[in-house]
């Protein structure tokens, strides 16, 4: 191995970029490989989130042997019903961290996937995350995530159309603008934004509406290095 690489192998932004650059062309097991040597010098790195980013490596890498993997298996420790009934999620997760977290994840897959690609996964990731701010936080926010699940998988529409029904009923049977109610299920339904505001992670700088336009600082970095390893690439079968 080249000593310059060996060097950098304790660099967490270089290992990233590599898996990031990887993953986009499809390598996954290469992607995973990275982003995991990553972990090892800074496992609090991307906001403690990068655990969840090599969930998701596995997951593509599960759904790439089949397609129907994703309808078959859970992506956490958890089940996501796909009828009215919300996610009941374990008591051992820290909901807020992992809605920071899983947020901050999906600021950057969001930012290379668009809707029109049609993701299955990251919209059962935006599903997951309306369904965790929907108990945590407020039916505001959650609403929006819910609809841009939808964007994402346009199969899930009828699974947000009874999930914001339900939001709605409450909604319109307690006739308040501003409240907190928890039904039977466990759903607590808020809508008190100026309580929220200052704890919701969806209103803070780290949105996956609008990106940072620093964003393409890093995109430029992961283009460049994939264009370094199809050179790579390119060098060693023309040397064979």
């Amino acid at each position: 191995m080249n000593k310059n690489v060996q060097n950098k192998e304790n660099n967490y932004n270089y290992c990233s970029n590599i898996g990031v650059a990887y993953e986009l062309i499809g390598m996954l097991d290469s992607a995973l490989y990275w982003t995991k040597k990553g972990l090892e010098p800074n496992s609090e790195s991307q906001e403690k989130s990068e655990w969840i980013h090599v969930r998701i490596i596995e997951v593509e890498t599960a759904m790439q042997k089949n397609k129907n993997w994703l309808n078959q298996n859970s992506i956490f420790d958890f089940n996501v019903p796909l009828d009215s009934i919300f996610i009941q999620f374990p008591d051992s997760l820290m909901l807020r961290n992992f809605i920071s977290e899983l947020n901050f994840q999906l600021q950057e897959r969001t930012f290379f996937v668009k809707p029109h690609h049609q993701d299955k996964l990251v919209a059962k990731l935006l599903l997951i995350l309306a369904d965790a701010i929907a108990k945590e936080y407020d039916t505001h926010e959650s609403k929006a995530t819910y609809l841009l699940a939808s964007e994402y998988d346009t199969t899930l529409m009828s699974t947000i159309n009874m999930r914001l029904a339900h939001i709605y009923q409450i909604e319109e049977g307690l006739g308040l603008e501003q409240y907190e109610y928890t039904d039977a299920d466990g759903l607590t339904i808020a809508n008190d934004s100026e309580k929220n505001e200052h704890i919701n992670p969806i209103k803070t700088k780290h949105t996956i509406y609008t990106p940072k336009k620093e964003k393409n600082i890093s995109f430029w970095l992961v283009i460049s290095t994939i264009g370094l390893i199809y050179i790579f690439i390119f060098y060693k079968t023309f040397k064979k």
